[in-house]
Order: structure tokens, then C-alpha cells, then sequence
């Protein structure tokens, strides 16, 4: 209804169940794909994430990346570097909105925050709470996020049993959930320090 000049597929091959669609949409339209991950993160390259990313980069007339790395792995896997434009992340200025100026930073709290898988290295936290904590008997460490579905069925065990346990550790306030936007902010300045 539409009719678009350009399809911009913003997800890059996150949305794995579009890999159907790409194909179909570039050929009636011109197909850009900002591509987040040419080279995907640990436990996170399964087979189906391997044909998506080809199904992706073959369908798109032109790939738009973050930065240098990126583009190096999308012409070391073969795409034509007139394919290739770098575009650095957009603003993160939408969670900085002053909409909870009143809330101060709380001393000797972590946050973890984003996506919960073990490339992040999630089920860590325990661990290093407890030294963190041996220290500083007063530090809390908040934990802010989704899992979203893994390529591995273990990985997503994995994550559920780390946070079944961070909610039952002391020191520990957990949300298992995606974070609406408006939340963001509030979790940020409530933080001393963020972990990645």
C-alpha cells in the first residue's frame, strides 16, 4: 500500500525470521540492511544465522555497518566493498532525557544491563559479586534484561539457571525483562558503575 522507494531493514540479521522475506523485497525494491554483527558473537552462529546472513548480504543492494571492524568482515566474507558504507551508531541522547533528573546515583551499585546471554558473560556476575562484595559489603549489583531466543537450547538453560540464582543471591535486584525506554534512564543514574 505503501509503496516504498527503498526497504531499510534496520535489524540486520537479528530478525532471523525476515531471512524469507529479503529475497522477495529486494527484488521489488532496492534493499538496505544495517548489519549490527557481520561476525557473530559467541554461542550465537548456528546454522540457520549463518544461511540468514548470506540470504541478507546476497539480497541487499547496498550494507550499512557501525565501523571499520565490521566492513573489514563483510569484504573478508566476500561482499564488495562499494556495498559497504560505515555509519556510526545513532544517539543513545533518547535515554538522557532529564525525565528522572530527581533520582541520584546510588554508591557501590553495578549495572549490568542489555541482552542476557553468556557471550555477555552473564553467569558471571555470582562470582564476581562475591569478590566485589568481600570488599565492599554495601555493593549491589542490578540486572536489567531479556534473554531472547539462543541458537542453543543448553545456552538458554544456561541463562535461566543464572538468573533464577542472581534473584535468590544477596546484593541482587533483578529484572527478567525487556526494559521499556522509559525505564532506561532511571537504571542508569541509579548506577556508580555499568559492567560490560
Amino acid at each position: 500500500e505503501f509503496q516504498p522507494e527503498i526497504v531499510h531493514d534496520t535489524a540486520g540479521n537479528a530478525f532471523k525470521w525476515s531471512c524469507g522475506l529479503w529475497p522477495l523485497l529486494a527484488r521489488r525494491w532496492p534493499l538496505v540492511i544495517t548489519e549490527h554483527d557481520p561476525q557473530p558473537h559467541v554461542g550465537m552462529n548456528d546454522f540457520f544465522a549463518q544461511m540468514t546472513r548470506r540470504v541478507a548480504w546476497q539480497s541487499a543492494r547496498h550494507l550499512i555497518v557501525h565501523g571499520p571492524h565490521c566492513r573489514q568482515a563483510l569484504l573478508a566474507a566476500g561482499v564488495a566493498a562499494n556495498k559497504i558504507s560505515i555509519n556510526r551508531h545513532g544517539s543513545f541522547a533518547t535515554y538522557d532525557q532529564n525525565r528522572h533528573a530527581e533520582i541520584a546515583e546510588e554508591e557501590q551499585t553495578v549495572l549490568f544491563f542489555g541482552e542476557l546471554r553468556p557471550n555477555k558473560g552473564v553467569h558471571r556476575l555470582a562470582a564476581l559479586a562475591r569478590i566485589v562484595q568481600e570488599a565492599l559489603p554495601h555493593a549491589k549489583f542490578i540486572v536489567a534484561g531479556k534473554c531472547t531466543k539462543l541458537p542453543r537450547k543448553a545456552d538458554m538453560e544456561k541463562v535461566r539457571r543464572t538468573m533464577a540464582a542472581l534473584k535468590a543471591a544477596p546484593g541482587f535486584e533483578v529484572y527478567d525483562r525487556f526494559i521499556p525506554d522509559d525505564e532506561v534512564e532511571s537504571l542508569f543514574r541509579r548506577s556508580a558503575l555499568v559492567i560490560l
